[in-house]
């Protein structure tokens, strides 16, 4: 991940100036200054930054009683792919991770044990990328926890326990949740 990251500018960042000038000509670095990309999608697809496509930030679910978020974010284009690589495969990132419309992160501290929760929404393109991202994300949470139980699969909703708690994953249309972490089931 640090690696990729540090990167980027450097790999994605040439490429990006090199199709901003050949679009805009000798004011292309001065473009970019007056108006950046706002996502890593922009940078990786410079059409999507031509034609101005921003990132959603979907909602995420309220905190739990006795709650509250400790930090949140978002995630990009470039964040999913290193996940989907790391965790699944380069295939399964390559077709992926191009379909993301955006993504948002919460951590929650739970009181009076500080036990730190994550809540991440992501939405796709079209229901089709959700369901298969869906089917990927059981992956990275097989492979990023050695022992998994599955206390409950359905078409769009699974849920079990892990070495950090109780977790869900649950598929609304386009929009994929996970809630990990939790000391109670979902």
């Amino acid at each position: 991940y640090i690696r990729r990251t540090l990167m980027f500018p450097y790999d994605d960042g040439e490429k990006f100036q090199q199709a901003l000038f050949l679009k805009e000509g000798k004011n292309a670095f001065a473009e970019v200054f007056r108006e950046p990309p706002v996502s890593t999608s922009q940078v990786i697809h410079p059409d999507r930054y031509f034609n101005k496509v921003k990132p959603t930030e979907p909602e995420l679910p309220k905190p739990i009683r006795r709650a509250k978020p400790f930090v949140n974010g978002t995630l990009g284009e470039l964040d999913e792919t290193i996940l989907l690589r790391q965790y699944v495969n380069e295939q399964a990132a390559g077709e992926l991770s191009p379909r993301l419309k955006g993504a948002t992160y919460r951590i929650d501290e739970a009181k009076p044990d500080h036990r730190m929760m994550l809540v991440y929404v992501s939405e796709w393109q079209d229901e089709d990328s959700a369901s298969r991202y869906f089917d990927a994300y059981q992956k990275v949470m097989q492979g990023k926890w050695k022992n998994v139980e599955f206390t409950s699969r359905k078409p769009n909703h699974i849920a079990g326990k892990c070495a950090d708690g109780y977790f869900a994953l649950t598929r609304q249309g386009t929009r994929v949740t996970s809630q990990e972490g939790f000391a109670q089931p979902l």
